[in-house]
């Protein structure tokens, strides 16, 4: 109901109506220009997208500091699975990488056939 209710309100009240439906954490990603992207997707696109601001953020979205000595990296080896077909993986993982791009290796998806979907809209990622 939110996705053909944003549609047919004006942009003010189709960005109170979700802010309304959004996690309280994620209400300031509410905004007019996420209520036009919304309405370029496709509706499966857009309930996804929308179905996201419902969830929990799992990282914070304000900015944090991370002070080290030295070396600004730190290699730890974790295991990781996929959510579709639970296969597991053993990888050294990258800590506090300052990514600015992707943050799976394409290299590692392709080597593994690992199934991926792309998402309706990019994450915010936030660097300090």
């Amino acid at each position: 109901w939110v996705t053909r209710r944003i549609w047919s309100e004006s942009k003010g009240e189709a960005v109170r109506t979700l802010q309304q439906y959004a996690h309280n954490k994620q209400t300031p990603e509410v905004t007019e220009s996420l209520i036009n992207e919304l309405n370029m997707m496709s509706e499966s696109e857009a309930l996804m997208a929308i179905y996201e601001l419902k969830q929990r953020p799992t990282t914070s979205l304000t900015p944090t500091v991370v002070r080290t000595l030295g070396n600004n990296q730190m290699d730890v080896r974790c295991i990781i699975s996929t959510t579709d077909t639970l296969e597991t993986f053993e990888v050294k993982a990258l800590l506090d990488s300052g990514c600015t791009g992707s943050c799976v290796n394409r290299e590692f998806v392709e080597k593994h056939r690992l199934n991926t979907t792309p998402l309706p809209r990019p994450i915010p990622v936030y660097n300090a």
